[in-house]
C-alpha cells in the first residue's frame, strides 16, 4: 500500500467515525446538516481519483450499498387548514417484494430519497440521494451555506419551507446508515459493526411536530 492510499485509508476512517457521530439519533439538527459535508466527500465529488479510489483501490468496485428501508409516508398540516403537506421519509428500495437492494455507488447515488408534494398538487418532486447530499452540503450549510442558485435547488427550498417539520435530517440519517453499512469494516475499532436500519433511529427519537 502506498503512503497515498494510506493517507486516504486513514482519512476515511476518521471521516466514518465523525459520520457516525453526527447521525447518531439523539444530535441536533446542525450537527446531521454538518454531515452532509462528509456525505458530499464520499458520495458525490467524483473528480479521479476519488477519496473512495484512493483509499478502497480495487476494492472500490466491489462496494456495494445495501437498502433495507421501506418508503413510508407523513401527512404534516401547513397551517392554513387548506390542506398538508405529503414528504415520503426513507429510502425507496428496488425489489419491492423483499424491500433490499444491492447497489453500486452510482445506482445508490441516483436512488430515489423523497418524494415531496403539497397535497392538491397535480405532481410530487422527486428527490434523490445526490439531490438530498448536495442540497444539504451547498445550500443548508454541510460545507456551504447560500441562497438555492439552480430552479432545481428553488423548488426544493420552496417545498421544505411549505412544512411544519423539517424531515431532511431524518433523510440524511437514512443515507448516512446506509453508507455506514457499506464501509463499516473501513472504520477504525469497529470492524464488521454494521450500524442500525434508520427505521430504529426513526422509532428511538419521534420527530417533533
Amino acid at each position: 500500500m502506498s503512503d497515498n492510499e494510506i493517507a486516504a485509508r486513514e482519512l476515511l476512517g476518521h471521516i466514518l467515525i465523525e459520520l457516525r457521530q453526527r447521525t447518531a439519533a439523539d444530535n441536533s439538527r446542525y450537527d446531521v446538516i454538518r454531515a452532509a459535508g462528509l456525505l458530499r466527500l464520499l458520495l458525490v465529488d467524483r473528480r479521479a481519483p476519488t477519496l473512495l479510489q484512493d483509499a478502497l483501490g480495487a476494492e472500490v468496485d466491489g462496494l456495494r450499498f445495501e437498502v433495507r428501508t421501506p418508503v413510508s409516508v407523513t401527512v404534516v398540516g401547513t397551517g392554513d387548514g387548506n390542506g398538508a403537506t405529503i414528504l415520503s421519509r426513507g429510502l425507496v428500495p428496488y425489489d419491492t417484494e423483499t424491500n433490499t437492494a444491492s447497489l453500486t455507488l452510482m445506482e445508490f447515488c441516483a436512488l430515489e430519497a423523497a418524494q415531496i408534494a403539497v397535497r392538491g398538487a397535480q405532481a410530487s418532486e422527486s428527490r434523490s440521494v445526490d439531490d438530498v447530499v448536495r442540497y444539504a452540503a451547498n445550500v443548508l450549510g454541510g460545507v456551504h451555506y447560500r441562497q438555492p442558485k439552480s430552479a432545481r435547488e428553488k423548488v426544493t427550498a420552496e417545498l421544505l419551507a411549505s412544512h411544519d417539520w423539517d424531515d431532511l435530517p431524518w433523510t440524511l440519517r437514512d443515507i448516512a446508515g446506509v453508507v455506514l453499512n457499506a464501509l463499516c469494516s473501513y472504520e477504525p475499532e469497529s470492524p464488521g459493526v454494521v450500524l442500525k436500519s434508520s427505521a430504529d433511529f426513526n422509532a428511538a427519537v419521534p420527530p417533533q411536530t
